[in-house]
């Protein structure tokens, strides 16, 4: 009888990677109000963009390298991440964007009043085209098919 297969789940490896970033991103944002205050939302957006995809990406490797779930657990964690690919970008794209609108409201010049409303739902948009097309074509390649299936293979 095979042995029951536990779900890996990139939301806890996408967060340990992206709050670390996200904090350096907050602290680049403030020492960049000190230097260059015109240039401080652009250094905040840019550095928190790329925290983003060096996240999503991590989340990725190690949801599907993980040696759990025995014979089968390769496959099914790459049938997982494909069938709730929407969900996983969502909910990278809500954290994502909101660590973005405090990170801007920290470095927010004094009297602009706090970003919001439409940046926010464009940074939303914009993140969960990303992470959505980022888990596509991750699991989605032929290659980490093919690996999947090797796995499985060779442990049977």
């Amino acid at each position: 009888m095979s042995e029951p297969v536990r779900r890996s789940s990139p939301i806890r490896p996408f967060l340990a990677v992206f709050l670390p970033g996200a904090g350096l991103t907050v602290a680049l944002g403030l020492l960049a109000v000190e230097r260059a205050p015109d240039f401080a939302p652009a250094i905040v957006l840019g550095s928190g963009f790329l925290a983003f995809l060096v996240a999503v990406g991590r989340a990725l490797a190690v949801t599907l390298g993980s040696p759990q779930g025995g014979r089968t657990g390769a496959v099914v964690r790459l049938l997982d991440l494909r069938r709730n690919r929407g969900r996983y970008a969502l909910i990278f794209a809500v954290v994502a964007a909101v660590v973005a609108e405090l990170a801007l409201w920290l470095v927010a010049a004094p009297g602009a009043g706090a970003p919001g409303g439409w940046p926010l739902l464009v940074a939303f948009a914009v993140l969960f085209g990303v992470a959505w097309l980022l888990i596509g074509d991750v699991a989605g390649s032929p290659g980490t098919l093919r690996r999947a299936l090797l796995a499985a293979r060779s442990r049977g």
